[in-house]
């Protein structure tokens, strides 16, 4: 798990959650958890559930990375 991910994750889940409607969807960019170089290394759906919860993951779109919808519990 990375802990770059989840403090960065952590932060921006609460930025999200103070200007998000209660109704809001959204549309989170996530790359496989891997290695590259000095690129962020991506997270799993683990990470993105815990950096996110009050937020429940209703879809997951995948190709080279992962499109997560996410609606508010």
């Amino acid at each position: 798990m990375s802990i770059s991910f989840l403090l960065h994750g952590s932060i921006t889940s609460k930025a999200v959650n103070k200007v998000a409607a209660n109704d809001a969807t959204v549309l989170l960019l996530v790359w496989d958890p891997k290695w590259r170089g000095p690129l962020p290394g991506g997270a799993s759906k683990e990470e993105i559930e815990i950096c996110f919860p009050d937020w429940k993951i209703t879809n997951i779109e995948a190709a080279d990375e992962q499109w997560y919808r996410l609606c508010r519990k």
